[in-house]
């Protein structure tokens, strides 16, 4: 029995490797085009052929996106709150990879944030990254 628990967590441990290199593969083409500023969340774009623009109001995709506010308040103690998603795409590997841009309150202050959110195969979100407030 502890060969295989032992097995086990050595097999999840590559795929953890795996995801992750998968990731931040498709997250590498996110750089910044020089005619933009570099803190503009409209420039922030998967990287590749499959990517998929996506409704901004599609259950999965505000899902995602509330995923993002939630795991970012959790995460630094802050009090968004979710108003709408402006734009999404995504791109599948190893699960889904969402690059969002959406609005969020900080108190009555309504700003633009950018984050990429990560949906494994099995169904688990991970918050990759969260940039903003924009003005």
């Amino acid at each position: 029995m502890a060969t295989q628990s032992r097995i086990l967590v050595i097999l999840l441990g590559f795929l953890f490797c795996f995801l992750h290199h998968d990731v931040a593969t498709a997250l590498q083409g996110t750089q910044s085009d020089s005619n933009l500023q570099p803190t503009d969340p409209y420039n922030q774009r998967l990287d590749g052929d499959d990517i998929t623009q996506l409704d901004p109001n599609s259950p999965q995709v505000v899902a995602a996106a509330k995923f993002a506010v939630d795991k970012h308040n959790q995460d630094t103690k802050q009090h968004l709150t979710f108003v709408k998603v402006v734009r999404a795409e995504s791109k599948p590997m190893a699960g889904i990879t969402y690059n969002l841009i959406f609005d969020a309150k900080d108190g009555s202050q309504v700003n633009l944030y950018h984050a990429f959110v990560v949906v494994n195969s099995l169904g688990i979100k991970s918050l990759f990254s969260f940039d903003g407030p924009y003005h």
